[in-house]
């Protein structure tokens, strides 16, 4: 038959919220392969379906084998009938669109409760031909993104040294730092009078 992946759905309806962090995930993954995948692999111009209703996509000419499809609401087949669930199947034969099937077949596990199986698992000491959802996140940055923490603005401290017959100062965004620019200064001077006064000052 040629190496092929399966999935098995529930015959249930899926929610808003299932579908749209399915294709959520599912656009992140097409558009991080978009050099490799279109539509239908005799249209290479045209881009993959990825909408309300399907996801819909396959490799760029020879590079490309059977149409990976995922409906919202799937219509089994009679001769695929179960009493529970919905069964399909992408056959890629290995060509470079699979990497772009695999991940989208994990999100259909993650995001619409689909089993999911492959000819290519138990191959390499591997237990699954499929990488983890963890995996998809760190490739493809997928899910929610954490927002950086607003870094705090720096503040400002002036040093001071009061000498005997002299009187500067330095600039720094720390107190250590302020203090090692005025030894540094101080240092390079080489004062014979001795240090009477050192002040820090936070600046606005």
């Amino acid at each position: 038959m040629g190496y092929t992946h399966y999935i098995y759905r529930p015959l249930t309806p899926v929610t808003d919220k299932q579908w749209d962090g399915f294709i959520a995930d599912v656009k992140k993954i097409l558009r991080k392969h978009s050099g490799i995948v279109c539509r239908e692999y005799d249209s290479p111009d045209e881009h993959p379906v990825v909408d309300a209703h399907m996801v819909y996509f396959n490799g760029k000419g020879g590079e490309g084998h059977e149409t990976c499809v995922v409906e919202r609401v799937v219509k089994q087949p009679p001769h695929r009938a179960t009493a529970s669930e919905y069964f399909s199947f992408c056959k890629t034969n290995r060509k470079p669109y699979d990497v772009a099937v695999i991940a989208v077949y994990r999100c259909a596990q993650r995001h619409l409760g689909a089993k999911i199986s492959s000819d290519g698992d138990g191959e390499n000491g591997k237990k699954s031909a499929f990488p983890s959802y963890a995996e998809l996140q760190r490739i493809y940055k997928l899910g929610p993104q954490k927002k950086p923490k607003p870094k705090r603005p720096l503040k400002n401290y002036s040093a001071r040294a009061i000498l005997a017959d002299y009187v500067f100062s330095v600039s720094a965004t720390s107190e250590n730092e302020a203090k090692k620019k005025l030894q540094q200064r101080l240092a390079r001077l080489k004062p014979k009078n001795m240090l009477k006064l050192c002040i820090i000052d936070e600046l606005p």
